[in-house]
């Protein structure tokens, strides 16, 4: 009889060490990294991933730097900066004297500028006589433009006089370095934003009309590409720079067909900005950036941002190499694999954004392709942990198939070779003891596959051997079989009860034969005990009593409770005194 134990456990879908077992986990992935494909294009441009892609985009103007010189600007713009040399001694930096200030504007239109714009918010009157002076000049010039703020509008004087007034802000990222610019009216909170005002005006007086366009966005990303500064005096190289006390010494006409900027440059007053470029902790003026973002414009140097569904597509296609070198190559060779991409990824953003002015994120992808192939990896060796798992069972499973059938051939065989006695000299018992041979065979094939079975149907396997025994010896023995307590819902593995009462009945055999007695006695006692089941069997015995036995039945219940409860918690033991002999089995419940 061929008894073969199947394993029930239930394993993950992507376990199986086949071709098909890698395909399943090959579809996992995938399915893992569409989801991360798509989470990325929504998270791109959330405001904490695009703090994190600002501050590292910040290093990519070292791989400029390295390679090229700042490009060349094709805006006629000079900076004018009023610093500590230029100004009288005595004199307030802010407010600047109203008096003084006219005069410079007297000396800038001198050099006979197209348009000048005034970086100095005049949003409170001082001494009427020189706000009156100051008011008059920018009037007679026609072309200056002022700064405004929402907070600290222009005085309505000087704006009445000005060509034109704007308003500007800057949006700044978590190490507080200035990244964008505001672009529309709303991120500006005005209806005049003063870059896109001075070179309206300026293409406008230069005969190209006011039809500027710009990016259709709340924030404008500033490219730093066209900015070279010197280490010793901060100053933009892409623009000339002219302090205020050095405008006497320039001719007339200086400044015709250019665009004039004039600020405060003192090196310690706000405002002050730290800019994203190599040198750590520079800080800019205020009219230094504006001459950035104006030559940026002019130069079409805006930098576009790949779409986030682009992102999102180019992300999958790595996952999914990644994929496919974790299931059919391995984990070991997925980590160079990660490792060349994060490289590569790298490189790219940083030439794009260098030397084509794109914006690819970095820090985002990284982190989702570590976080896969991480994943990817788990998930890899979770299938290879429970192959071997797997495995072990099967193993498992065959050892105890193997020792089961052994055991009931060892019994078949005594029980045939009993049977064949019996219908020699009994032939009447002989039939009932096939009818209860019968019932234990049926038992036998309905439960023989099951590695745990009812206790109840176990003890209805007991009786049936008993009744057995109970014809083969008449009275001669004596059988008290108690089982106390309900055991419904109790299991226990199979057979693990009758090797000890077949062994009880074959040394009860051996003391009937040796000692003369007319009867002996069997007690079996069956019980729940504290958690666990207990089974109690106790024969005669005699020390001097030898049963010829290969003791395959003892052998072979010890290895399979050892099968059976590999964490332990059963119990095997025997003990006897001079008349007695006693078995006990204790299992886990």
């Amino acid at each position: 009889m061929s008894l073969i134990l199947k394993s029930r456990l239930k394993k993950p879908f992507f376990s199986d060490h086949t071709p098909f077992g890698q395909v399943r986990l090959l579809g996992f992935l995938l399915v893992f990294a569409i989801a991360l494909g798509l989470l990325s294009a929504f998270l791109v441009n959330t405001p904490l991933i695009r703090d994190w892609e600002d501050r590292f985009q910040s290093k990519y103007y070292l791989l400029r730097s390295a390679f090229s010189e700042p490009e060349a600007v094709n805006l006629p713009l000079v900076l004018v900066l009023i610093d500590d040399h230029s100004l009288p001694t005595g004199t307030s930096r802010s407010p600047l004297d109203r008096e003084w200030l006219a005069d410079l504007l007297l000396k800038v239109q001198h050099s006979e500028p197209t348009l000048v714009g005034l970086n100095i918010l005049l949003d409170r009157t001082g001494k009427e006589e020189k706000d009156r002076k100051l008011i008059e000049v920018i009037r007679r010039s026609g072309n200056i433009i002022l700064r405004d703020d929402p907070f600290y509008p222009v005085y309505p004087s000087f704006a009445a006089a000005a060509l034109d007034k704007g308003t500007l802000r800057f949006r700044l990222d978590s190490a507080d370095t200035v990244q964008e610019v505001c672009a529309n009216t709303v991120t500006c909170q005005s209806r005049g934003i003063y870059y896109q005002k001075i070179l309206d005006y300026y293409g406008f007086i230069r005969g190209a009309g006011m039809q500027n366009t710009y990016p259709d966005q709340p924030w404008m990303k500033i490219n730093f590409a066209v900015t070279g500064l010197k280490d010793s005096d901060r100053s933009l190289l892409s623009f000339p720079v002219i302090r205020a006390h050095e405008m006497n010494r320039l001719p007339q006409g200086a400044f015709k067909d250019k665009i004039v900027l004039v600020g405060t440059g003192f090196p310690d007053l706000y405002p002050l900005y730290r800019v994203p470029l190599s040198n750590p902790g520079l800080m800019l003026q205020e009219t230094e950036l504006i001459a950035q973002i104006l030559g940026m414009i002019a130069g079409d140097r805006y930098l576009h941002a790949v779409s986030p569904v682009w992102i999102g597509l180019g992300l999958f296609l790595l996952l999914t190499l990644i994929s496919l070198v974790v299931v059919f190559r391995g984990p070991l060779l997925s980590v160079v694999v990660s490792a060349l991409l994060v490289i590569l990824l790298f490189i790219s953003c940083g030439w794009v954004f260098a030397f084509q002015n794109i914006e690819m994120p970095f820090i985002l992808p990284v982190s989702i392709i570590l976080l896969f192939a991480l994943a990817a990896m788990i998930a890899h060796g979770l299938q290879e942990r429970f192959f071997r798992m797997e495995t072990q069972i099967q193993l498992k499973q065959a050892k105890i198939d193997y020792l089961t059938n052994e055991l009931h051939s060892h019994h078949l065989f005594n029980e045939f070779s009993r049977l064949s006695v019996m219908i020699q000299h009994d032939p009447g018992s002989a039939r009932e003891y096939l009818v209860e041979f019968a019932e234990m065979l049926r038992s036998s094939l309905k439960y023989g596959d099951k590695s745990m079975v009812p206790v109840n149907a176990q003890i209805e396997y007991l009786e049936s051997y008993l009744n057995q025994q109970r014809l083969i010896h008449k009275d001669r023995m004596l059988f008290s079989f108690n089982s106390n307590g309900g055991f419904d819902n109790i299991e226990a593995p199979w057979h693990a009860f009758f090797p000890l009462i077949e062994n009880a009945v074959k040394y009860t055999e051996g003391f009937l034969a040796k000692s003369g007695v007319k009867s002996a006695r069997i007690d079996i006692e069956l019980e729940e005990v504290a958690g666990k089941l207990v089974l109690t069997v106790r024969n005669p015995y005699r020390e001097d009593l030898e049963v010829i036995s290969a003791r395959k039945g003892l052998k072979n219940l010890r290895e399979r409770l050892s099968w059976a409860y590999p964490k332990g918690g059963y119990q095997l033991e025997f003990q006897h005194d001079e008349r007695l002999w006693i078995s006990k089995l204790e299992i886990p419940i």
